[in-house]
């Protein structure tokens, strides 16, 4: 154990770097904050006016039903495509360029170098592409209610996302590991992330065992407060994925020649 997690703290100390010493958080956390509030204000507020102008007024419960779809919608999806595009040179760059090997030749251990990219990573895309985003569409809900938002429901939801998003994170890197070849990574995991939409409407049942189901599950626990016994499922079998992915990364990149 002690060998495997040699060099780690160093490790993590050089991606972090990357991360909190420039202004990139802060710029991603500007941009996905600005068009996930902006859509989701645009259908909370503007498109009840534009309805009830032309005649079909929205209740105030369909109003919010379309708010949080289209808030978790896009957020979904937006964040797991934000993190393949952020991630996919975390390992294929640095073994291209040489970086990689240079790296392990001081005293770290290859399960660390994998362990701080997903932990450095991690943090970095919960801050920006998640918290800060949610804590503003929080805001949102809580004016269009006029009043306290649930809380539980609101936090919970945010959890699945943030499963949702290190699935994706955990996919992309071990891509990076499997692979060379960057087109390969991102059809993999664009592929994913975008067929999901269509296919999670199409394989019925099925669907319920794939991360394609979290939006769904979000979803609910937003609107209910609470998660449907159907719906358990789908937070455990990705949790599952994404640990499984995790150790195959871990293993094949020990064995693997740079």
């Amino acid at each position: 154990m002690a060998e495997a997690a040699q060099g780690f703290n160093n490790l993590v100390r050089r991606e972090n770097t990357a991360w909190w010493r420039s202004a990139r958080w802060l710029i991603l956390a500007v941009v996905a904050t600005a068009a996930l509030a902006g859509f989701t204000a645009l259908v909370l507020f503007v498109v009840p006016q534009v309805a009830a102008a032309q005649g079909e007024p929205l209740a105030a419960a369909e109003q919010l039903e379309a708010g949080i779809n289209s808030f978790f919608g896009l957020a979904f999806l937006g964040a797991a495509v934000a993190t393949v595009i952020l991630t996919q040179d975390a390992i294929i760059g640095e073994r291209q360029s040489g970086t990689a090997e240079w790296v392990l030749s001081k005293p770290v251990s290859r399960s660390a170098y994998v362990l701080s990219k997903l932990l450095a990573h991690g943090a970095g895309i919960l801050v920006a592409l998640i918290l800060i985003p949610c804590a503003v569409g929080y805001a949102l809900f809580a004016i269009k209610v006029g009043g306290v938002y649930p809380v539980a429901g609101y936090v919970a939801a945010v959890g699945v996302l943030a499963l949702h998003t290190l699935f994706y994170l955990v996919l992309s890197l071990l891509m990076g590991v499997l692979t060379e070849q960057r087109g390969v990574l991102l059809a993999v995991t664009l592929g994913s992330a975008l067929g999901g939409l269509v296919l999670v409407n199409l394989l019925g049942s099925v669907a319920l065992v794939t991360p394609w189901a979290l939006t769904n599950v979000a979803v609910a626990l937003a609107s209910a407060g609470e998660l449907p016994p159907a719906l358990i499922v789908p937070v455990v079998s990705p949790a599952l994925l994404t640990a499984a992915a995790l150790i195959v990364a871990l293993v094949r990149f020990n064995r693997v020649e740079l």
